[in-house]
């Protein structure tokens, strides 16, 4: 497991087939950047970027699984159903990428429940920021 004090970045993208739906990026050095609703009818395409301190990239760093180290990789769903999404999710650590990255169905079970309890946790970090950018 990776000492979290190192920890620079956190990029979680989803994409539905080659739609962009959510980026999000935080950085220790409290660069955000933010683009998408998340959803299958996103329309917002803009990205929105500032530097707010690192209050939101600290209380992400806390939601990032337990798991994740170990999960690092690359995973398919063979059974999906539904239209075709990938989510990412990279942790910059010293210079070093980490990722967790699968496709699988928008009809789909989908990524493990604490994957998607982080994803939903930086989209609702982020939300009144990038509401209040969007305006």
């Amino acid at each position: 497991m990776m000492n979290t004090h190192d920890i620079q970045k956190i990029q979680i993208i989803l994409q539905a087939d080659e739609r962009l739906l959510l980026h999000i990026l935080l950085s220790s050095d409290g660069v955000i950047q933010r683009l998408g609703s998340g959803r299958l009818d996103n329309k917002e395409y803009q990205l929105m970027s500032d530097n707010v301190g690192g209050v939101f990239f600290e209380d992400l760093l806390k939601s990032l699984p337990a798991g994740f180290w170990e999960s690092e990789g690359r995973y398919s769903d063979p059974n999906f159903r539904g239209q075709r999404l990938g989510l990412s999710i990279s942790v910059i650590e010293n210079g070093h990428e980490h990722s967790f990255q699968i496709v699988y169905g928008s009809e789909s079970s989908g990524p493990p429940d604490d994957i998607v309890a982080f994803v939903v946790r930086a989209k609702d970090l982020t939300e009144e920021w990038y509401q209040g950018l969007k305006k």
